[in-house]
């Protein structure tokens, strides 16, 4: 859900990013089993409505997909990108598996228990699991 959540998040926000980006302004946020990290980075003027920005769109249920053709596509997004990890390079899988050691046991998924949770989400899933992110107060 956390991935869904950030891919649907970047893909709505990257034509301001983009413009965010050529004046040398950027974001990062990731959500992590303690909560969500936001990381801003630039040396200008508007960091500070560029942040206001993207924090406020971070919790807007606007971010997530309102179709099923949108719904569809980041699935299809998601499962492509999981599918091509099985071919990436060794060092690749080696960086994957020793980083998810650092992981809580509950937030330790491999990629295929990850593709296998894939065919049982909905949209309505995502939202309610945003909806619980944001409420917890994290």
């Amino acid at each position: 859900m956390a991935q869904l959540y950030q891919l649907c998040f970047a893909d709505q926000l990257e034509e301001y990013a983009y413009d965010a980006r050529l004046a040398g302004i950027s974001y990062d946020v990731n959500v992590l089993p303690r909560g969500v990290r936001c990381t801003f980075g630039g040396y200008n003027e508007k960091l500070l409505d560029f942040s206001t920005y993207i924090l406020n769109k971070l919790s807007s249920p606007s971010i997530l997909p309102q179709t099923d053709q949108k719904w569809t596509r980041y699935l299809d997004n998601y499962k492509r990108a999981l599918k091509a990890f099985d071919v990436s390079q060794p060092y690749s899988h080696a960086i994957y598996y020793s980083s998810l050691a650092f992981q809580p046991l509950a937030f330790q998924y491999t990629d295929a228990q990850l593709r296998n949770a894939l065919t049982e989400i909905t949209r309505n899933d995502l939202t309610e699991y945003v909806q619980t992110l944001w409420s917890s107060g994290i």
